[in-house]
């Protein structure tokens, strides 16, 4: 299959909530052809795994906020 077609815009809305694995299956093409095609428009690798990890970050933040105040929130993040 042709890779050409895909964008940057396009694949920057799939990789916020799939994996690649997901991502090319929904584009039509092979996983390393997906890759090749990230490389040749700059993306060196599939953020979804570092975009999650940040989402879990944020949500344990709020929970830390939540739970104990402001100051007691920033304690804990720095000794994370």
């Amino acid at each position: 299959h042709e890779t050409r077609g895909i964008s940057k815009q396009l694949i920057s809305q799939l990789y916020v909530n799939s994996t690649i694995e997901t991502a090319a299956r929904q584009l039509g093409v092979g996983v390393t052809a997906l890759k090749k095609r990230c490389r040749q428009l700059g993306i060196k690798r599939w953020p979804h795994r570092q975009l999650l990890s940040l989402k879990n970050m944020v949500k344990g933040l709020k929970a830390m906020l939540s739970q104990g105040g402001e100051d007691n929130c920033i304690q804990e993040a720095i000794h994370q």
